[in-house]
Formats: C-alpha cells, sequence, structure tokens
C-alpha cells in the first residue's frame, strides 16, 4: 500500500509543477500585456522594456518547475515501470523517436521581443542621440534575452537520459546495501 500511496504523491507532484509551470506562463502574459498597454499611455518608449525585468525571472522559474516534472517523471520511470511500461516509458520513448534539436516556439522568447520592438517602433522616427541609445537598450534587451532564453531551455530528452542514469545509480546503490545487510 506504501507504493501505491508514493506513486500517487509523485503524479500529484508533477501535476502541481505543472500547474505552476503553466501558472508562471499565465502570469508573464498578464503583466506583459499590462505593462505594454500602461507604457502606450506614456510618452516614454523604454517602459516597453520594463517586462524584461519580468520575463527573464518568470522564465527561470518556470524551468525549476519543467526540471521538477521531469526529474519525477524518471523517478517513476525507474522505480516504478520497469517491469511494465506505462506513461514515462512511452513518453521517453516517444521523445526517443520524434527529438528534435529545433527551437520550439517559445513562449518567455517570443513575449520578450514585444517591448524592445515596441520601444525601437516607437523612437525611429526622429533620430537624435537620446533615441538612438533607446534603439540600442531595446536592441540590447532582445539580444540579452535571447541568449539567456536560448541558452537555459531545457532538453527534455536530455535532461530525462541524465535522471534516469542518477536514478538507476541510487537504485543501485540501495540493492548494494541490501545485499550486503
Amino acid at each position: 500500500m506504501e507504493t501505491i500511496d508514493e506513486y500517487r504523491s509523485l503524479r500529484e507532484e508533477i501535476i502541481t509543477a505543472t500547474n505552476l509551470e503553466k501558472g508562471y506562463e499565465a502570469i508573464m502574459y498578464t503583466v506583459t500585456v499590462a505593462i505594454i498597454t500602461y507604457s502606450f499611455s506614456k510618452s516614454e518608449p523604454l517602459l516597453f522594456l520594463i517586462p524584461t525585468l519580468v520575463i527573464l525571472p518568470l522564465f527561470f522559474l518556470g524551468i525549476n518547475q519543467s526540471l521538477s516534472v521531469l526529474k519525477v517523471g524518471m523517478y517513476i520511470k525507474v522505480f516504478y515501470e520497469n517491469e511494465e511500461p506505462m506513461w514515462e516509458t512511452r513518453l521517453l520513448k516517444y521523445d526517443e523517436k520524434h527529438y528534435s534539436k529545433k527551437l520550439g516556439a517559445n513562449p518567455y522568447l517570443l513575449m520578450s521581443f514585444c517591448g524592445p520592438i515596441i520601444c525601437i517602433i516607437q523612437t525611429i522616427g526622429e533620430l537624435c542621440v537620446i533615441n538612438i541609445v533607446k534603439i540600442i537598450l531595446a536592441v540590447f534587451c532582445i539580444v540579452i534575452c535571447s541568449i539567456v532564453i536560448i541558452r537555459n531551455r531545457v532538453d527534455n530528452l536530455n535532461a530525462k537520459i541524465k535522471y534516469i542514469q542518477y536514478w538507476n545509480e541510487i537504485k543501485e546503490e540501495e540493492h548494494k546495501k541490501q545485499k550486503s545487510q
């Protein structure tokens, strides 16, 4: 009975982490749209760069939850699905078969472009020194967000393989310990 309770608890942990991840995305959309809407009512294009300060921290919070889901999922695969393939094993096989290194549409990356692009559009009409500085700052935000998000995105397949290796090492250590007792 203890095994079933642990399994249910782990599945609940995955559901909670997935919901948190979706919640972070919802917060990102809401705050970004609110700041951009507010920025349109003001005459300062630099206000459109503020969403960057919200998007990047939420991106990292989302990554943390995504990795938590993968770690727990691979725990379930290693400790519960060895004899009979179930959800996690089948999902891993699917990922292995259809894995692509392509950068998919990342909502954080896409939203991080909105404010800086609007800032550039708002300042490009009159090219004075201050507007050139604003354009440079906007381009800087785009470049920094792109680099940070692309370099830190989660590679699900490789993360799963890594977690399987870690959980198998722990499983082997436990078996050795039990045999020696």
